[in-house]
């Protein structure tokens, strides 16, 4: 359940509806549900502090909750992938200088 944040003045309330926006850190797209909506086209998300945003895509409620879920199994594989990408460099730095990994 989410918390229940003011509503923006200039917002009308909305149900049913899930936004995502640009990031700038990967994965370059954030989402959550929107709870208001302004007449310009920004949402107020029920996450996010309650948080104003300019959306790239809204879709139904339940079809941006698997997206959403979709995107974080997606950060999770790429985070475990910086990992090993990092660990098999420095592997290769320690093979040539052993000191630098002490």
């Amino acid at each position: 359940m989410s918390r229940r944040y003011p509503l923006r003045t200039g917002f009308k309330r909305v149900t049913g509806l899930f936004a995502f926006w640009e990031y700038a850190g990967f994965p370059h797209v954030l989402g959550g549900p929107v709870m208001s909506m302004a007449a310009d086209g920004r949402i107020q998300a029920e996450t996010y502090g309650g948080g104003v945003f300019r959306p790239i895509k809204i879709v139904p409620r339940a079809v941006g909750q698997v997206m959403l879920d979709k995107i974080e199994a997606l950060s999770r594989e790429h985070r475990a992938a910086e990992v090993k990408f990092r660990d098999e460099w420095r592997a290769k730095i320690e093979a040539l200088i052993p000191e630098a990994g002490k």
